[in-house]
Parts: structure tokens; sequence; C-alpha cells
């Protein structure tokens, strides 16, 4: 998910996650989940031939080949807003100079494609005509360049770097493959009994309790019962030598 973050104009991998999540479960989905997470192989996902939701026998109408492109999305998506993207590429790449036809074949409401328009107009983007579109003085490297992007990416590049090396860590100590760093090390004061470095003779000694039953404790009378911590302190020596420190 971070990586897809990183190659999505910066996204949130939080973002990420639970657009992949959502969008895959959507019936004729062209994103297909094959292989779930596992320490630290990720979510890998492929692209399939997308299919009507209502009838998942029959494929959805093809799309023009130049309006296709699979790769990473700039980083100025990341302060431009991700949703004027399509409409962009489609004046750039596909040549298309009618506003109507952009807007057209971007699906999506006509007020909302000429507020996109306008906004790209503003940022230099583009440049409009009488109901035409173009491409514009600026480029995407010169909006992430006036917003200090490279330096966001190296920071975020960073952090990925650094929550990996700490999973990884996390998952080596989970399943015993290095010592945890942060466990006390330092040798202990107080004697160890022969059964601590006895694994068998420590197996025996439970055996022998567990067989034997909870021991009936030394009351000095019955008129006089000790009080529970004195008898809870007794029974630990008793069983399993416990020494008490002052």
């Amino acid at each position: 998910m971070r990586s897809l973050g990183l190659h999505a104009g910066l996204m949130a991998h939080e973002t990420v996650a639970s657009v992949l999540a959502e969008v895959r479960e959507i019936p004729g989905s062209p994103v297909f989940r094959t292989r779930r997470a596992a320490g630290t192989l990720a979510d890998e996902y492929s692209l399939v031939t997308a299919r009507r939701a209502e009838n998942l026998d029959e494929l959805t109408d093809p799309v023009p080949l130049e309006r296709i492109s699979v790769g990473p999305v700039h980083d100025a998506w990341l302060v431009l807003g991700l949703h004027k993207r399509a409409i962009y590429e489609l004046i750039t790449r596909t040549g298309l100079t009618a506003a109507a036809d952009v807007i057209a074949a971007t699906h999506v409401a006509s007020s909302t494609g000429h507020d996109v328009l306008a906004a790209l107009a503003r940022d230099g983007l583009i440049t409009r005509g009488r109901g035409t579109v173009a491409p514009g003085p600026r480029s995407l490297d010169d909006v992430a360049d006036r917003h200090n992007l490279h330096a966001q990416r190296a920071i975020r590049l960073g952090e990925v770097k650094q929550q990996r090396a700490e999973w990884r860590t996390w998952l080596e100590i989970r399943f015993g493959m290095v010592t945890d760093p942060t466990t006390d090390t330092e040798s202990s004061t107080v004697p160890a009994a022969p059964w601590d470095s006895d694994h068998t003779l420590n197996e025996l000694i439970w055996a022998a309790q567990l067989a034997a039953g909870p021991p009936e404790p030394p009351y000095p009378g019955l008129d006089d019962p000790p009080d529970p911590d004195t008898l809870a302190l007794e029974l630990l020596h008793d069983q399993l030598g416990a020494v008490l420190l002052v």
C-alpha cells in the first residue's frame, strides 16, 4: 500500500488501502487481488478486464487505447486534486480540443467539468477558447517545483523505509528470529532454583504437583489461622522454593 501511495501522487497509504478494499468488491471490478498479505509480503493485485455489474458475462464497452495509461501519478496532483487528472490528460494526451467532448469523455456532469477546466486554466495547465481547450504554458513539473513536492516525496520515502524496517524487525522478533532489543538482559541477583536450568526436572515437579493436587497448608492452630498473605507466601516457599526479598 505504501508503494502504491508513493506512485499515486503521494496519496496516503490508508486511502489506497480503503479504495482497493472497496473497488475489488464491486461486481465486475477491473481490480483483482491475487495474493493476501502475509508477513512481509503485501497484498498483490492485478488488472483484469472489467465486466458489467448487471451482467457479469458481458464485458464493458472498450475504451480507446490512447485514453489508457498505466504508470505513476504525478506528485502535482496532490495539490491540484486527483479528480482533475482525467480531464487534463484527455487534453494533453489525446488531442481533444472541444470542451464538450472532453467533458463527455470523462462522464462527469457538465457543471463539474467546466469547474475543472476553469481550475486547470487558472493554474496555467490549459488554455481556453470559445468552446475549445488546449495544453497551457505550465507543466505538472512547474506545479511540483512551486510547492516543493520533491522534498515532500523524499520525506515520505524516508518514512516508508523506516516503517518497513520496523515492521520487518517486529516480525523477526515475533517469530523468534532475533532477540528483542528492548528485553532486559541484565543478570538477576536472585539465585536460580535447580529446576530453572533443568527442563526435565521442572516438568517432573509440575506433573507431581498436578497429580497430588494442592497441599494442605500448615496452620499454626485451628483457632489461629494465618492471614491470606502469609499463607500464600508459605505455599510459594514450600512448593516452589520462593524467596522473600526485602
